[in-house]
């Protein structure tokens, strides 16, 4: 929310492609979010659960946006999901909209107006 994040989301992008070709499947040309779990748990101990509550974000962001199975995500969506989350980002950054959520300062009717019309927009 207060960075750009385009290399990370590049990197999440062609790893999730990557196992999609190379992991066998239930559903060729899907990855299922447990079978990437899996191996991760078993090759990379040193990640943390905030890395895997991320991952099921991304796989039930996939589900609800395009409609795919819940924990499966196609290649082509992975594609389309990184689109939209590297220019969800951009705007974020862009426009210092994490400063409107996050101040505690209490502000006049007219100022939230302000930037209500700026996060509408």
């Amino acid at each position: 929310m207060t960075k750009k994040i385009e290399t990370d989301l590049n990197c999440l992008e062609s790893n999730l492609k990557f196992f999609i070709e190379i992991v066998k499947s239930d559903r060729p040309g899907f990855l299922k979010r447990e079978s990437l779990e899996t191996y991760l748990r078993k090759n990379n101990t040193e990640l943390k659960q905030s890395t895997y509550d991320i991952l099921a974000a991304v796989f039930e962001l996939n589900s609800l946006i395009f409609g795919d199975k819940p924990n499966y995500i196609s290649k082509k969506n992975v594609e389309n999901l990184s689109v939209i989350l590297k220019e969800v980002n951009r705007i974020i950054v862009d426009g210092n909209l994490y400063e409107y959520f996050s101040s505690s300062d209490k502000i006049s009717y007219s100022e939230h107006n302000r930037r209500k019309s700026i996060v509408f927009n």
